[in-house]
């Protein structure tokens, strides 16, 4: 009787884990979405960044090698042209092409030594001699002809932070002659950035490869000038690709983020673009929010609803086993047929009448097949005529009826038929042999009674004396002709 219960238990349970699991792989799902698409996002815009990044150097070297060319102009013309005139015109050269970039705060170049020989600044230079920068000794100790760019610097005039780009100058001979230099500043990016919209904590970021910010957007003045070598884009990512995406907490402001980084082709720059982590999940948790306590609460009416049917069907399955026991604890053979003449309910009594086993009066078999399994085992009518045929046409009557039949072994069944609405009919098979014996035999006796008293009678009444009898209160029982 448990196998119900615990059948609806397991059914329930499953629904409601389907559910539960189900909401819990799409919120999976989601998430593991929201974060690569972030991470994709911000890998396509770096791309996107590093190629620009890329494409304004290469202006500031063409500008650098503008500069190369001035440098030989004004050397060759500096034997027809008077000192200072040759310094105005080269000085004006340099003005000019320093207003062609909004990247380019200054241009010029310096001797072997150091000295800065021309410029482009409207006042005297911060420093008129760069040997000790670094973007000099690069091009001093290192003759590739590359152009080099300088981590960020301080401006020893205005104390701004700039970088620098430089490029070798070589005399005839390919002996080092000094440098072209432009003076770049970092903020053009940050103008550039600043059009990108990355969420209320996005940001982006130009890393030289020494480990230093070059532009960040939004500005943290802090980050500037500090070294990020030991972070985990220098340390553990770039090294191993040029491009990719990870999560990370920041080290510049402690926010948990999703990055994405370039390498800026040809140049040691390195383009990373990040948001924050709670921007990105935001579409997630509403939906978690929104849909979660859907969720359980689905789950928690299924969980109730099973409880409910589960309590509802021990008390169906205990008023079952009652009626059960009820019908098999009949002294009558009970069967209830549907309209197409299968069995309803067939207690225990029916099929030890018969001899029949409980897998041939289970519910659904069919009347027919029962009526047959009787006839085979030798529980079939004495009369002749075809039996089957006779008590199906009985069963699906629609009328209250009452018979007994004599089966091959002599019993005598009486069979009472109640017709039931909307179903079929159900029969009471009793076993009236003894009563139908007692009652022959009742018969037999009272018939050999009044033979006796018929003898009785003609021998009182041929007697040749008078009879009379008197019982105790003195009244006639008995007396004959002669006596009268």
């Amino acid at each position: 009787m448990e196998c119900p219960n615990c059948t609806l238990a397991a059914f329930g349970v499953f629904f409601a884990s389907a559910i539960a699991v189900l909401f819990l792989i799409d919120l999976n799902s989601r998430y593991v979405a929201a974060i690569a698409g972030a991470k994709q996002t911000t890998r396509n815009y770096a791309e996107v960044l590093a190629e620009h990044t890329a494409r304004a150097f290469e202006n500031v070297e063409r500008s650098l090698r503008v500069v190369e060319l001035v440098r030989r102009d004004a050397q060759d013309g500096s034997r027809r042209i008077p000192a200072d005139g040759a310094a105005q015109r080269t000085h004006e050269v340099l003005r000019q092409l320093r207003q062609t970039s909004p990247l380019v705060v200054a241009l010029g170049w310096a001797n072997a030594a150091g000295d800065l020989q021309a410029h482009s600044y409207d006042h005297a230079p911060p420093r008129p001699n760069i040997a000790d920068t670094p973007h000099f000794i690069a091009q001093r100790d290192h003759p590739d002809g590359k152009m080099f760019i300088a981590p960020p610097f301080r401006s020893a005039r205005t104390g701004e932070w700039l970088t620098a780009a430089s490029l070798r100058l070589t005399n005839p001979d390919g002996s080092f002659a000094g440098i072209a230099s432009a003076a770049l500043d970092p903020t053009y990016f940050s103008g550039i950035y600043r059009s990108i919209h990355l969420g209320t904590d996005g940001s982006v970021m130009l890393f030289h490869r020494g480990g230093m910010n070059v532009a960040r957007e939004p500005r943290v003045e802090s980050s500037m000038g500090r070294s990020y070598l030991d972070g985990p884009l220098m340390s553990r990512h770039l090294p191993k690709a040029e491009a990719g995406s990870y999560e990370t907490v920041s080290v510049i402001d402690g926010v948990p983020r999703i990055a994405g980084y370039k390498a800026v082709p040809g140049l040691p720059l390195v383009v990373l673009v990040t948001f924050s982590r709670a921007d990105v999940l935001a579409p997630w948790l509403r939906h978690l929010y929104t849909f979660g306590p859907m969720a359980g609460f689905v789950v928690v009416v299924i969980l109730l609803g099973t409880a409910l049917l589960m309590r509802q069907t021990k008390k169906i399955a205990e008023e079952s086993t009652v009626l059960e026991l009820t019908l098999d604890n009949m002294a009558h053979g009970l069967i209830m047929v549907d309209s197409e003449l299968r069995v309803i309910i067939c207690n225990k009594r029916y099929a030890d009448m018969y001899g029949l086993t409980g897998a041939q009066t289970r519910p659904g078999t069919p009347l027919r097949d029962i009526l047959a399994a009787r006839v085979a085992n030798g529980n079939g009518p004495m009369e002749g005529g075809d039996f089957v045929a006779r008590r199906l046409a009985e069963a699906a009557r629609s009328d209250y009826f009452h018979t007994v039949i004599r089966l091959a072994d002599g019993r005598m069944i009486a069979i009472t038929h109640q017709p039931v609405a909307g179903l079929g009919g159900v029969a009471i098979h009793q076993d009236v042999t003894a009563e139908k014996r007692a009652e022959a035999s009742l018969i037999a006796n009272s018939q050999e009674l009044e033979r006796a008293n018929m003898r009785f009678d003609a021998a009182l009444n041929n007697m040749s004396q008078g009879l009379c009898m008197f019982d105790a209160r003195q009244r006639i029982v008995v007396s004959n002709d002669r006596f009268r």
